[in-house]
Formats: C-alpha cells, sequence, structure tokens
C-alpha cells in the first residue's frame, strides 16, 4: 500500500483538510446513538436452543401419546398438543434468528420414545408442562425486551394449561385404567 493509499483511510488527515477547505462543514459527523429504540439485550442464545428443544422433544412425546392413547378423545387431544408444541418451537426458532441472524438446527432424537403406560406417562407429561410454564415465567422477568418478555409469558400460560388439560384428562380416566 503506497503513502496516497493511507492518507485515503486516515479520516483525521481528510478532516484538517476539510476544515481548511470549508470550516462550516463536517465531512464525519460523529455518529449519535438511537435514542427512539434503544436495542434490546439479546437473548440467551443457549437457553433459547434448550427451549426449542425442549418443546420440540414434548412435541415428539406428544404424538407418540397420541398413537396409543386408549380413545379418540385423548387422541385427539394429544394431537392438538403435539400442534401447539410444534407451534411454540416454530415461535422460538423465530426469536432465535431474529437475536443472532442464523436459522438454529436442532438436532432431532431419532429411535423410539419412552414407553410408560397411559396413567404414568400422563404423571409425566403434566410435571414436564409445570416445569415449562415456571421455565418461561423466569425467563419473562429476567429478560431485557418487553416483547420477549410478553412472548415468554404468553408460552408460559399455555404450558400451564396444557398442564391442565392433561389433570382433566386423568381426572375423566383415572379409574379405567
Amino acid at each position: 500500500m503506497d503513502q496516497t493509499d493511507r492518507n485515503a483511510l486516515d479520516y483525521e488527515s481528510c478532516r484538517r483538510v476539510w476544515r481548511r477547505v470549508s470550516p462550516e462543514l463536517d465531512p464525519y459527523p460523529e455518529e449519535k446513538e438511537a435514542t427512539d429504540c434503544p436495542a434490546a439485550p439479546a437473548p440467551d442464545l443457549k437457553g433459547l436452543q434448550e427451549m426449542i428443544e425442549g418443546e420440540l422433544g414434548d412435541r415428539r412425546a406428544y404424538l407418540e401419546a397420541a398413537r396409543r392413547a386408549p380413545n379418540p378423545a385423548a387422541r385427539r387431544m394429544m394431537q392438538r398438543m403435539a400442534e401447539r408444541e410444534g407451534a411454540h418451537a416454530r415461535r422460538l426458532l423465530a426469536v432465535y434468528y431474529l437475536a443472532c441472524g442464523q436459522c438454529y438446527r436442532p438436532a432431532l432424537a431419532s429411535g423410539p420414545g419412552e414407553t410408560l403406560p397411559w396413567r404414568q406417562l400422563l404423571r409425566q407429561r403434566y410435571h414436564q408442562e409445570v416445569c415449562a410454564a415456571r421455565q418461561y415465567d423466569q425467563a419473562a422477568r429476567s429478560v431485557g425486551d418487553p416483547c420477549l418478555a410478553g412472548l415468554f409469558r404468553e408460552l408460559s400460560r399455555e404450558e400451564d394449561c396444557h398442564a391442565r388439560q392433561l389433570l382433566g384428562l386423568l381426572e375423566q380416566n383415572i379409574l379405567a385404567f
């Protein structure tokens, strides 16, 4: 690189030349931070990855439960819950992309799922939904972005609703197993 190339990149020397030629102009105004729309801190990407994988695992578990459901009503409920868990995963994937500009490709589990008796499966799913609701509630309280906090609160409410639905299904069929 010769001397003229280096001078072209030397903003301070260019600024001095501009001051002599046209003192009223500032060729390189200092950038000011936007005050009307402050950037929210980025969410925890590792935590988002875990949430996405958890939702996809829940979806898979509900699809497996739907195949083994003892009656058509329970099967439909499990299928609806699998659809909702898949929707949760897609929303979180969109948040991940917004946060870092990259698509996250979760590792998908292969092989047969867990085969628990129906009552135990409902019990396990109930506890996992309650834990997921608590996790989203904590995430909503700790994230700095109000939009993301709202999404986490909504996901927490939906997971809580899933837990109540599972409890209702267990109540309806507790003596039938």
